[in-house]
């Protein structure tokens, strides 16, 4: 991933109370490509990832929708051993 971003971040589910940590990058551009490593205590619990296609979010505000995205994911389980 060429000129990729990356930052660590954590979530707690809203229904379960459960915390996850992830580690996620993504490079910027018009085909934009993220992933992150999804953690609970330390246990991997799996890779999730995604590209935008004709994407035009720049800086801050696509870091903020690569995170809606992951926090989503995990939210929902997508992706993710349970």
């Amino acid at each position: 991933m060429p000129h990729a971003t990356t930052f660590e971040d954590e979530y707690t589910r809203k229904v379960s109370g459960e915390k996850f940590q992830y580690k996620a990058e993504f490079s910027s551009g018009e085909n934009a490509v993220w992933k992150a490593f999804v953690y609970q205590e330390g246990d991997f619990k799996g890779e999730i990832g995604g590209r935008l296609v004709d994407n035009a979010a720049v800086g801050n505000d696509l870091r903020m929708y690569v995170i809606s995205y992951i926090e989503t994911m995990i939210e929902k389980g997508l992706g993710i051993e349970e």
